[in-house]
This record gives structure tokens, C-alpha cells and sequence, in this order.
């Protein structure tokens, strides 16, 4: 259905949603600005060990009151003072990506308020497949364009010229803006605002308010033994992980495992030119539009580890444990970082309205409905794999 279409069938205002589900139809708008660079940002580390390292610095913070629609933004020397003057209990909070905004708000200055909505919840509501982004959401809903802010990167408030920090504010103030407008066509379109809106308020709270402990010391004992099992798989092979990890060296050496007349199973895709080479050598016939198909989910990758031959099996079993075992390492040492900052409590990670279903995913290099454990999902055939949920208890 159109963005037209959809919101001609809208029949409350935003105003009449939030009376309907008792919250004050006075909003606040509030989006924080603060300082990233190439290897300091929410694209390189989770969300709460961005806010609480030591290199988070705020550039200010944008902020609308629906009462007068004045937008203004606040220098950082500003902020603790206004913000603290906010009756936030009396006002619904809009921000977009409230897992950010949110928890700044909570960790730096103490304060959670008692009514949030997300606009990024709302736009997934709406349609989880598309783009959540502020600029294709603006694109999308025939709203002004976003600004760009990656010519801020690296730079502090302190350091940004007169010019610079004018432009800062003008762009936050654009955002504060584009998320007011797209808060007000969005909130009506909510299928039951009642139930949604409690379902968004409990899926933040998971991560505002960590109530689940996190066992630092079995999670180290856990990444030694999946090391240890790593170790030995590709040990028990002959080769390095290196050597396993190289597509065009995997095909060689399968292809010399395999016995006579049999090949490489192969899938649609663009080669590199060795990979081409070592292909055609083993199969005797082109392969510049073939890929190995040796993805865990292929079915020559399934054919293979069924394999009558030992070799053959244990090979691509070992190349399989190369791809799966290192992400099971990085998900506990993921956890064990965040719950660290999080003075030892486990925050839980979820989207919502996450799949086109409405069901919830996961986020922050964390997927918490996929720990496994017997007779639970994503368990697997390894007993290592589902210890990960024993490195949670009640706190």
C-alpha cells in the first residue's frame, strides 16, 4: 500500500492516540548529538559501551516542545541544567532510536521518562522490511531532506569552529524536525496503539533497566573451550586455520579428497580468477558464473558433511567450525563487554517488531532469543553452544 493511501485512511490525530492510551498529548522531542570518529562510533562497538567509554563527549542536544513547536538546540555547557528543569512524567518523549537516546539520558543524567515512543518502532510497525533510517524515512514520506553527519566526524564541540558548531545545531535541529513530522503521520497508523505501545515500553525496559546478572568467570572457562574445540578440529585435519579459511586452498585439497569422478558442489556466483582456475581443474568444466557452495545452509555443503568418506567429512567440518565457532567466541566476549559497563548486569538486546511477522530480533552483535540449550533452538549438535544461556542468572 502507498505512503498516500495509508495515511488517508488515518482517522485520529496523533493527539486523540495519546489521550487514548492515557499518556499526556504535551510532547517533548529530544535527539543528543555527541562526539564519533573512524573507530569510535555505533558502527564499531555496542550501543552502551559507545555511551560509557571514556571517549564519549555530547556536542549538544536538539529538542522540540509540541506546546509552541519552537525547536531549539542546546550547547553541551546547557544541557544538565535544562534538561533537569523538564517535567518529564508530564510529557510523552519522542526520540528515534530510543536505545541510544534513552539510555544517554538515563546514564548521564539519571532520568527515565515514565512516557517514550520511538519513532523507529513506529516506522517498523509500519513496514520492518523497509529502511528505518531518518534520510529514507524523510524520502519516503515527501519530507525535507536529512543532513549529512559525517562532516563532523572526529571532531569535538570544543574543536568545531563558530561555523562549524552553527552548522552542528542547524542540522540536529533539522532531524529534531523530521522526526516530529514522521512521529505525527506514524503514531496513527498503529493497528492497536494500546497494545503496541506496551509491547515498544517493554521491549526498551529489558535494556533500560537490566535485571539478569552475568557470569564473568564461566564465560571465560566457555571461550577457552571453544577455542580449545576450534583447535582441535582443524588440528585433527592437518592444516592451519589459515590454510582452511582460503577458498581457493579448501577446493584444492577437497578436490584431492574426494574420490574419483565426484566433484565440487557448486552454486550461482561471481568467482575470483584463481578460484575460477582451481574450480575448473577439479570439475573439468567452466565455472566463471560458479561459487563454491560450502554455506553451512547449502545442500552440497549437507551432501558433503553425510559424506561416506572420513576425510571428506572431516575436512568440511572443520572448514564449517572455522566459520561458526569464531562467532560463537565473539558473541560471549560481546556479552561479557556490554555486561561489564552495565556494573555486571546483562542488558537485553531486542527489536521491536523486528520481523515483517511483528516478532521481535536481535541487535547489538547479541541475538538473546538464539542462546540455545537442550531442546531449545540454535543448540545445535555441540553441548558448548548451549552453556551460553547457563552465563545468565537472576540478579
Amino acid at each position: 500500500m502507498s505512503v498516500k493511501r495509508s495515511l488517508m485512511r488515518i482517522k485520529m490525530t496523533y493527539q486523540e492516540v495519546l489521550q487514548s492510551v492515557s499518556y499526556p498529548i504535551e510532547c517533548v522531542v529530544l535527539d543528543f548529538e555527541s562526539y564519533f570518529d573512524v573507530d569510535y562510533s555505533l558502527s564499531k562497538i555496542s550501543t552502551i559501551e559507545y555511551i560509557t567509554d571514556s571517549r564519549f563527549e555530547f556536542c549538544g542536544v536538539g529538542v522540540l516542545d509540541s506546546r509552541n513547536g519552537n525547536c531549539h538546540y542546546i550547547d553541551p555547557e546547557l544541557m544538565g541544567k535544562f534538561l533537569r528543569a523538564v517535567q518529564w512524567d508530564n510529557v510523552t518523549t519522542i526520540v528515534k532510536h530510543a536505545r541510544f537516546d534513552i539510555t544517554v539520558l538515563k546514564e548521564k543524567f539519571g532520568i527515565e521518562p515514565k512516557y517514550i515512543i520511538d519513532v523507529e518502532d513506529l516506522s517498523r510497525h509500519w513496514d520492518s522490511r523497509m529502511s528505518q533510517k531518518l534520510k529514507d524515512l524523510a524520502i519516503l514520506f515527501g519530507l525535507q531532506p536529512k543532513g549529512d553527519t559525517m562532516k563532523f566526524k572526529g571532531f569535538h564541540w570544543d574543536d568545531m569552529t563558530p561555523g562549524m558548531q552553527r552548522a552542528m545545531r542547524e542540522y540536529c535541529k533539522n532531524d529534531v524536525i523530521l522526526e516530529w513530522e514522521l512521529f505525527q503521520k506514524l503514531l496513527p497508523l498503529l493497528t492497536n496503539a494500546e497494545q503496541e505501545l506496551a509491547l515498544m515500553a517493554h521491549t526498551r525496559k529489558l535494556y533500560l533497566n537490566p535485571a539478569i546478572k552475568f557470569d564473568f568467570e564461566k564465560a571465560d572457562e566457555l571461550i577457552m573451550a571453544m577455542e580449545e574445540k576450534l583447535n582441535n578440529i582443524t588440528e585433527n585435519v592437518g592444516y592451519t586455520s589459515k590454510q582452511l579459511s582460503s577458498s581457493i586452498f579448501f577446493v584444492e585439497i577437497l578436490g584431492e579428497a574426494l574420490p574419483d569422478g565426484e566433484t565440487i558442489p557448486v552454486k550461482a556466483g561471481k568467482p575470483g580468477k584463481n578460484l575460477v582456475k582451481a574450480l575448473e581443474k577439479i570439475n573439468g568444466v567452466p565455472s566463471k558464473h560458479s561459487i563454491p557452495a560450502l554455506s553451512k545452509d547449502d545442500d552440497g555443503m549437507k551432501e558433503l558433511l553425510a559424506h561416506k568418506d572420513l576425510k571428506v567429512r572431516a575436512l568440511v567440518e572443520a572448514r564449517q567450525a572455522l566459520r561458526s565457532w569464531p562467532l560463537h567466541i565473539k558473541r560471549v566476549k560481546n556479552m561479557a563487554a556490554q555486561s561489564k559497563v552495565s556494573d555486571g548486569y546483562f542488558r537485553v538486546p531486542l527489536v521491536y517488531y523486528g520481523g515483517h511477522t511483528g516478532r521481535w530480533s536481535g541487535t547489538e552483535r547479541v541475538n538473546p532469543q538464539n542462546f540455545g540449550g537442550k531442546g531449545r533452538a540454535g543448540a545445535g549438535t555441540d553441548p558448548l553452544i548451549g552453556k551460553v544461556r547457563e552465563l545468565l542468572r537472576a540478579g
